[in-house]
């Protein structure tokens, strides 16, 4: 199972990389893209949580940890390489 794991994982971190240039080529800005792609991801994992009963829970202290760990986890690491990844290419920002 831990190499299915990491299969997808990989599988998923290179379709990215396609998906990003792409939404350059629609003139899609790399935040708006990282907003949309992690707000559809953060819908499916909430909507297969609650089909499973078993939702997150919300407090203050867990929203803090949420929203700290979403900018600095994930957010900021895929706006950096997005942004790198569209500089790199000589597309302008």
């Amino acid at each position: 199972m831990p190499l299915i794991y990491l299969i997808a994982g990989g599988t998923l971190l290179g379709l990215s990389t396609n998906l990003a240039k792409l939404a350059s080529d629609f003139q899609l800005s790399a935040l708006a893209f990282l907003f949309w792609s992690i707000s559809g991801a953060a819908l499916l994992l909430l909507m297969f949580a609650a089909f499973r009963h078993n939702l997150p829970p919300i407090n203050r202290r867990t929203l803090e940890y949420y929203v700290t760990s979403g900018l600095l986890g994930v957010a900021g690491a895929n706006l950096l390489f997005f942004w790198l990844f569209v500089v790199g290419c000589g597309i302008p920002p």
